[in-house]
């Protein structure tokens, strides 16, 4: 397939949209397969949440000073590789580390759940801190499953910018840059478009128009004043 702007009409539609200073938009096809995916990502957060919420519940902390000081160390963990993940290209690498992020997010659950089940109403939890060391472990929950969201949600952005760079590259096909190299299968339409485009002299900004729609997916008139 090859882009539209380089027929002269699509083209010209969108030279329009920029004279009248409007936004210009094309159409985009929906993210294969999103559904799928976002669904094994949380498939896999449930099932590994389940399995250290178990695995954690049911073991027995010997030293609780020691185990309070991983306790940093497990959130980092389940947060570095997200925000690693967003100043990457989208590719199969940000997957496998959005992955890694989930198992990391699902162990933090599991890990301060664990402990605040374990804790509560014991005597080493009272030693601990007691009510506010609870609400510690409350919190660090709470983070867990934000960051366990956080990681679906970044999949879904992963996926998003994939295909906006697939269309993009779609849009660029055949097109020069240059709407004066648009075809036309009536070479009479393109030569009164032209003459046109040439009497107001803005040929160049529509040029810039366009390509300002196929970096950002959008042509808008306060991102081609950028």
């Amino acid at each position: 397939k090859i882009s539209i702007y380089s027929r002269v009409w699509c083209a010209y539609e969108a030279f329009l949209g920029f004279s009248e200073s409007k936004e210009i938009l094309t159409a985009s096809a929906p993210v294969p397969h999103l559904a799928r995916n976002l669904m094994c990502m949380s498939l896999l957060i449930v099932v590994a949440t389940s399995v250290a919420l178990y695995a954690l519940t049911n073991s027995a902390y010997s030293c609780s000073d020691f185990v309070d000081k991983r306790d940093s160390a497990v959130l980092l963990a389940a947060a570095v590789p997200l925000f690693t993940a967003s100043f990457l290209r989208p590719n199969e690498l940000t997957r496998v580390i959005l992955c890694a992020n989930a198992l990391s997010s699902s162990f933090a659950f599991g890990w301060f759940g664990g402990r605040a089940i374990n804790e509560r109403d014991t005597i080493q939890g009272l030693w601990d801190g007691g009510t506010g060391n609870l609400a510690k472990r409350v919190h660090g929950c709470v983070t867990a499953c934000a960051l366990c969201v956080a990681t679906v949600l970044a999949e879904a952005d992963r996926l998003y910018l994939i295909q906006c760079r697939r269309e993009s590259q779609q849009l660029r096909r055949g097109y020069t840059g240059c709407i004066r190299d648009a075809e036309s299968s009536k070479p009479k339409d393109k030569a009164k478009i032209m003459q046109e485009l040439d009497s107001s002299g803005l040929l160049d900004d529509a040029d810039r128009a366009i390509e300002v729609l196929l970096v950002a997916g959008v042509s808008t008139p306060t991102l081609r004043a950028a």
